[in-house]
């Protein structure tokens, strides 16, 4: 049978060699699919703007003076030290954000170089997973510690597959995974049971480590938790103004519904939309048949694979457990519901068991998301606070002093000038995002609808001792705070706006303030 013309015109088109490694089954085939992906990333790395989440972890690295003053500051992000400590020893290099990027993309490397040289993934099946929208966007171009969690899951899963009998080697990834982040804990658990239980059912073959290495294993495992649980530990005065508190919402069922939507169709649809916003407003089309339809997935992909199929649901229960409990979760957390997909069809890759069609459509679904993500940005900035923060310095304006709200919004612009802000919304002064309970306040005052913006700056004015200054707000000023400022003897011209930022609430109005 003649091959089609099509296929022999590309063929001829590509040089022998690459061609021959292209369909060979060598590790040169799977890094030839691995560099325009990984060229693609590079580009929209350098491209990205980092946004408050990210800037203001590096925030926190480059202001602390030791590691102490570090740890300390860390209790107020609830978040693992890991991630912080990296970027700590990093921001003694500079302050650049040039730096906080390389530090991703050398995670990021990894991961491609992982899935590219270590994995037993098909080409088809290499060419979904770096299309999609965890390992295409979120986990690597965000410069944030979730890149963390793909590169020590897949460290840990080769080890895992290879090397099964390293036990205490082996959960040592684990604890990595656990000082990542609180989601990522769920994550590193559920591998861990599923590591330890296969190992106690085949504790009478041969070859087969005793149980004491599997004890030793897991007061490895727990120590290293211990630690990630020591760091990640909330302040005393620590705010709740960004989340509601602990197990405030256990009792509602809506809001356990809400929770399990996010964690069953979150990580596979395309981000534009929640498949959960239907919830509990029952507006079912078309995200609302989404989650019933990953359900199902999920099944038919899992059937036949126990093993895997305790250790994915182990992960998607825990997060809904978690997300109901003690904080709705973002796309970010949800990821490792992704990872945990991946990690399982590894598994089975590895084995060589069958694998569903229905793991491509969600593979699939993921690429969409990514293709919808990125052409969203495409021509738009991330966030607006690098071109507010580039303003001002061209304006030469680095001897007056800052005044903003909202401020986990605002703060992104003064930490990019390595300044402090003066938060209108604990009327208190800071070079990074402290979440403090001082700020909780502002949760009932609504500073961006009233008048207290002119009031508060005024007193700030008064309390600091100055007559000039800059007032950043990612909101304009209303009429009712026009004339406030007008009652409290502030003159206020309007300076520049950026509004052009793919997040409103990064975009930024910048006013010169005048005080008699």
């Amino acid at each position: 049978m003649s091959e089609p013309k099509l296929f022999v015109t590309v063929r001829n088109a590509i040089p022998r060699r690459v061609f021959a490694y292209w369909t060979g089954s060598g590790w040169r085939g799977n890094v030839l699919l691995m560099l325009p992906f990984l060229a693609i990333y590079y580009l929209l790395l350098i491209l990205h703007e980092v946004w408050r989440d990210e800037i203001n972890a590096w925030a926190i690295a480059y202001v602390s003076p030791n590691l102490g003053n570090l740890l300390s500051r860390v209790h107020y992000e609830a978040h693992p030290a890991l991630w912080y400590v990296i970027l700590f020893a990093a921001s003694r290099i500079t302050y650049a954000v040039w730096m906080l990027k390389l530090v991703q993309a050398l995670i990021s490397t990894g991961i491609y170089l992982l899935l590219a040289l270590a994995s037993p993934f098909r080409r088809y099946e290499l060419l979904l997973i770096y299309g999609g929208y965890y390992i295409a966007f979120q986990y690597t171009v965000m410069c944030r510690m979730y890149g963390l969690e793909v590169l020590f899951a897949l460290a840990y899963i080769w080890f895992r597959t290879n090397r099964p009998h390293w036990l205490k080697r082996n959960v040592l990834w684990l604890g990595l995974i656990a000082n990542v982040d609180i989601t990522a804990g769920i994550l590193a658990t559920g591998l861990l049971l599923e590591y330890v239980w296969d190992q106690y059912r085949q504790r009478n073959r041969s070859q087969q480590p005793a149980l004491r290495p599997v004890g030793a294993a897991l007061a490895i495992y727990a120590a290293l938790s211990a630690v990630s649980l020591a760091t990640l530990w909330p302040a005393r005065d620590i705010s709740w103004n960004s989340s509601e508190p602990l197990f405030s919402q256990v009792g509602d069922p809506l809001h356990l519904g809400y929770a399990t939507a996010l964690w069953a169709g979150l990580p596979w649809y395309p981000q534009t939309i929640s498949p959960a916003s239907w919830w509990p407003d029952l507006n079912f089309w078309p995200q609302g048949f989404f989650v019933p339809f990953v359900l199902v997935c999920y099944f038919l992909v899992f059937r036949g694979h126990r093993s895997m199929a305790w250790m994915f649901g182990f992960v998607v229960l825990a997060g809904i457990t978690f997300s109901h409990g003690v904080s709705v979760a973002a796309v970010r957390h949800v990821g490792i519901v992704y990872v945990a997909f991946l990690v399982a069809l590894w598994t089975m890759r590895f084995r060589e068991e069958k694998i569903s069609p229905y793991a491509y459509v969600l593979l699939g679904a993921g690429v969409l998301a990514s293709l919808m993500t990125l052409g969203q940005q495409w021509g738009r900035p991330f966030t607006d606070s690098a071109a507010a923060a580039t303003w001002i310095e061209e304006q030469k304006f680095e001897d007056l002093p800052l005044f903003g709200t909202t401020d986990a919004e605002v703060f992104p612009v003064t930490e990019r000038l390595h300044r402090p802000l003066y938060q209108l919304d604990c009327n208190c002064q800071d070079m990074v995002m402290t979440f403090h309970h001082r700020r909780d306040s502002y949760k009932l005052a609504k500073l961006y609808d009233t008048a207290e913006v002119a009031r508060r700056t005024a007193a700030g004015m008064e309390r600091l001792s100055v007559n000039r200054a800059l007032l950043l707000l990612n909101f304009p000023l209303r009429d009712e705070q026009w004339r406030e400022f007008s009652r409290q003897h502030v003159q206020v011209v309007p300076a520049a706006r950026f509004d052009r930022g793919l997040l409103p609430d990064e975009h930024y109005y910048i006013y010169r303030l005048f005080a008699p």
